[in-house]
């Protein structure tokens, strides 16, 4: 019989979605997944993966704090949805606590697996800050129609990441993830 909380990852691992472990985790899955998922649901006017944004979420964070292990964190704050999915929030919203205590536990496995201290270091300030600002550049970027993006934050974005928005191919994204997961991982073990 198979367990229906059960997914296998493209590198062949059986994640229990409902109690993962750390064991069941791997870095490779999430680059993959990430890089193959679009951002705001595919609505978007190019494709602009989860994976392109978590390193620019990642870069954001380390220009402001200078801080490799908040970089890191940051690079990981969506990592769950390798997993679970990448749910708009509107969404999120109407699956409520149910929805949010999936994410913990998979943050949790996820902080585990990849030598981040806490789940809560994946949604601190600077990395929601960041976020948001991310957001807001993608949404002026990328979208049409919108009036809540705003040039500012386009302006910060590219200003840190050359030839903002790339709009990388989910195989060069995935890439870019897995370096910087690397780079970042060899500047905190400095």
């Amino acid at each position: 019989m198979t367990d229906d909380t059960i997914i296998h990852t493209v590198s062949g691992i059986a994640v229990n979605v409902t109690r993962p472990t750390a064991q069941s985790i791997r870095i490779q899955d999430i680059a993959h997944a990430l890089a193959m998922s679009c951002r705001w649901g595919g609505h978007v006017t190019r494709f602009y993966s989860v994976a392109e944004h978590a390193v620019t979420v990642s870069h954001l964070v380390h220009k402001a704090t200078g801080d490799a292990y908040q970089a890191l964190a940051a690079l990981h704050h969506d990592a769950h949805e390798a997993y679970l999915g990448d749910l708009i929030t509107p969404v999120k919203n109407v699956a409520g606590v149910a929805w949010r205590e999936l994410e913990y536990w998979m943050d949790h496995a996820i902080c585990q697996a990849l030598g981040i201290e806490s789940p809560e270091d994946l949604c601190s300030l600077i990395v929601k800050t960041a976020d948001r600002t991310a957001l807001e550049a993608e949404d002026a970027a990328l979208r049409y129609g919108r009036t809540y993006g705003n040039q500012a934050a386009l302006d910060a974005v590219q200003d840190i990441v050359t030839e903002w928005p790339r709009c990388l191919t989910s195989h060069k994204a995935a890439e870019a993830y897995l370096e910087r997961h690397v780079d970042l991982t060899l500047e905190i073990d400095r």
